[in-house]
């Protein structure tokens, strides 16, 4: 059995692997702008915000978290206007060749969303899964502006 100190130094490392994450990553297009921020709350959670605006507009909001929780590590959002505003909770399912993959088969959309970090200064992100009108993958291209 674990000890409460192994438990701990376990779970410190498994968020010690996003901590590039942290900071403000913005994508700019003709359409819009996409930003994403992150800060590190404790040794267990990271919290965030990803908003898509048009001119003044925002279109999207959701509130993000990457949180350990009972040993596991989710990654959890929370949109106003989706799932009676509760957050849905996206289990981490590792890391291979620098993609970070989390899952909910139970989700309707998206099933699966993805972090990379191809260059020091780069984020991409994916959600993918099944829809009404068949399988959809979108992607998002960001990079560090703090």
């Amino acid at each position: 059995m674990l000890s409460c100190d192994t438990n701990k130094a376990k779970q410190q490392n498994g968020l010690t692997q996003f901590s590039w994450l942290e900071g403000e990553w913005m994508d700019s297009t003709s359409d819009g702008k996409m930003i994403e921020i992150w800060n590190r709350i404790d040794d267990s959670s990271l919290v965030g915000s990803s908003i898509y605006m048009a001119g003044i507009d925002t279109i999207f909001y959701e509130e993000i978290s990457l949180r350990i929780k009972n040993g596991k590590i989710f990654y959890i959002p929370s949109i106003q206007n989706q799932n009676d505003g509760e957050p849905v909770y996206f289990a981490f399912t590792g890391a291979k060749n620098g993609e970070f993959t989390f899952e909910n088969q139970e989700h309707d959309f998206p099933k699966k969303i993805v972090y990379t970090n191809p260059h020091k200064d780069s984020l991409v992100a994916f959600i993918e899964g099944p829809t009404a009108n068949g399988y959809k993958k979108d992607f998002f291209k960001m990079r560090r502006v703090k």
